[in-house]
């Protein structure tokens, strides 16, 4: 089941940055998310901002990159681009993916390479179609999360996906043992991709929700284990809404962000009662695991 609330077009701008500090961009980030952005891309130049085009405010905007500007001293150049919704069935159509292996366990490919694929020789194989090339397993923080879920336990559990994209973590968790998945995106392509890819795949008691953070309450479910792969702003605006979905022995799974950002997604985990067990990394990107102290959760 998939629960929709509107459709819209999206403003997309395209930042190049020129700065000597590393964390610039993550700063402009989170600025922009204040005024309504709520989708990031990095790019080896900058990074590429999405926002709902009846929430961009131009002015609102300019006046935010100059203030930014002045504070940091960095320079800053961009373009705007008004994104059509029903562009991205095209975009997907004509650049496709190439078929992504995972520890030679699992397979991940299009419709198009199906025939190509030897299925027998792997454990799991996942038939996607994105909309959009981030989600279909790349991108290292998605197969640090996809090792994540091969090691863990799922058998008969209730997991989340958080800003699930094509819920490629949520069909790898119901394949790997998982009884139920939730999987949520803010963004309307990607919950409807996702339940196409969700159907591909022939799985059922996966459940489809368009939304934010404030879904999991309405949902009213508890976790045995949740997988947020986002990115550090969002994680640490919602992290107390993670640990009160999680079950008393609750595993959190948190990608989207570098290695120096781990400190201070321990010490916020920390604050509502989780510890950190192990963490991954892969070319600067990190992945970490928490799980459920309940002397801590019952002291906070």
């Amino acid at each position: 089941m998939v629960l929709f609330f509107n459709i819209m077009d999206y403003i997309k701008i395209t930042f190049r940055i020129d700065s000597d500090e590393e964390y610039t961009n993550d700063l402009l980030m989170a600025d922009l998310a204040d005024i309504g952005f709520d989708s990031f891309e990095e790019t080896s130049t900058g990074f590429n901002a999405y926002i709902p085009a009846d929430l961009y405010d131009n002015e609102t905007f300019i006046i935010l990159v100059g203030n930014f500007i002045t504070e940091y001293g960095c320079k800053i150049q961009f373009s705007e681009e008004h994104m059509a919704d029903q562009n991205w069935n095209a975009v997907w159509e004509q650049n496709g993916f190439e078929p992504i292996f995972i520890d030679n366990l699992v397979a991940i490919y299009p419709s198009s390479a199906k025939s190509n694929i030897q299925s027998a020789s792997f454990r799991y194989n996942i038939e996607l179609n994105p909309v959009q090339a981030f989600g279909s397993g790349y991108h290292d923080t998605t197969q640090m999360m996809m090792r994540y879920i091969l090691a863990a336990n799922l058998n008969r559990k209730t997991i989340l996906d958080m800003g699930c994209g094509t819920a490629v973590l949520a069909i790898l968790a119901r394949m790997h043992g998982a009884q139920h998945a939730d999987a949520i995106d803010i963004d309307h392509w990607s919950t409807e991709n996702a339940v196409k890819n969700i159907e591909l795949n022939y799985l059922t008691d996966i459940q489809v929700v368009l939304g934010d953070a404030n879904s999991i309450i309405k949902l009213r479910r508890k976790y045995d284990c949740i997988f947020a792969n986002i990115n550090r702003n969002i994680l640490l605006n919602d992290i107390e809404k993670y640990a009160a979905a999680l079950k008393p022995d609750g595993e959190l799974y948190m990608s989207g962000f570098y290695t120096e950002d781990i400190p201070m997604l321990e010490k916020a985990a920390e604050h509502h009662g989780m510890r950190l067990t192990d963490t991954k990394t892969s070319n600067g990107w990190a992945a970490i695991k928490f799980v459920m102290d309940n002397d801590k959760r019952i002291q906070s």
